[in-house]
């Protein structure tokens, strides 16, 4: 019985990140509109999926001390990234 097959993985660069991101962030200034780059940054700087980042509401954000509470999924207080920085 042939093994299934995996598929590979791509990931970006941080270069590649950085372009995407700047490009996304200078469409959405011409446009006066940042909920997309807002969204896309989330994304790429604190490893949340899509549905995780779309369920959030106000409530679950504390900008002043740098935290979310994801009562999603019943996770709560900063969450250590892998590069070294709360997220």
């Amino acid at each position: 019985m042939p093994s299934p097959q995996t598929k590979s993985k791509n990931y970006w660069t941080s270069k590649q990140l950085a372009t995407f991101l700047s490009t996304v962030v200078h469409e959405d200034n011409l446009r006066n509109d940042y909920q997309r780059s807002a969204l896309f940054y989330l994304l790429a700087t604190t490893g949340m999926r899509k549905g995780e980042a779309l369920a959030l509401t106000w409530q679950d954000v504390d900008l002043v001390n740098g935290h979310r509470d994801d009562q999603q999924n019943n996770d709560t207080g900063p969450r250590q990234h892998p590069n070294g920085w709360n997220a």
